[in-house]
Order: structure tokens, then sequence, then C-alpha cells
């Protein structure tokens, strides 16, 4: 997944952060504003392959959407590619 892009090519994935039970986040950069601010990007790669899973990523992004305190990330962009999930983070 390093030193790939998704979204068209606009979220360059530079380097790997960590991952849990349902997704891997990396460190990206946004090719299509000015100066390729960094960014935090999460897979979805569920360590299970509960139909659940899906969902429950879904509504992890949902709620994200919902919370605001600094302590929290938030979410950005849903992203859906190749039949892959992704979340943008901010």
């Amino acid at each position: 997944m390093i030193r790939t892009t998704i979204e068209d090519g606009r979220y360059y994935i530079t380097s790997f952060l960590g991952g849990g039970g349902f997704g891997t986040t990396y460190l990206a950069e946004d090719t299509q504003l000015p100066g390729n601010p960094v960014l935090v990007v999460k897979h979805f790669t569920p360590a299970t392959t509960d139909p659940k899973a899906e969902e429950l990523f879904a509504r992890e992004a949902e709620t994200l959407k919902n919370l605001k305190h600094p302590q929290i990330p938030r979410i950005l962009a849903y992203i859906t590619e190749n039949q892959q999930l992704y979340k943008r983070l901010g």
C-alpha cells in the first residue's frame, strides 16, 4: 500500500502508522492541495470475515462525523475505490 494512490491519485500513501481490528492506518499526502499537506487515511482491512465488519466500519465513520473534540480525529471523507473502503481523517 505504501507509495500508492487512492481517490484518482489524490491521496499518496507515504507510510504505515498502525493497525487494529478493522483497519490499517497510513500517513498520506493530498496531492491536490498546495504544499501537499499530510493527512491520515484508514483502510478497511478487517481481521474477521464477519459480514457485519463493513457495517461497523461505516458506523465508526458516521460516529466520527458527529463528534467534535480535540483528541478525536474528524472524518473528512469516506472513500470507496476498487471495492475497498477508506476514511480520510484529520
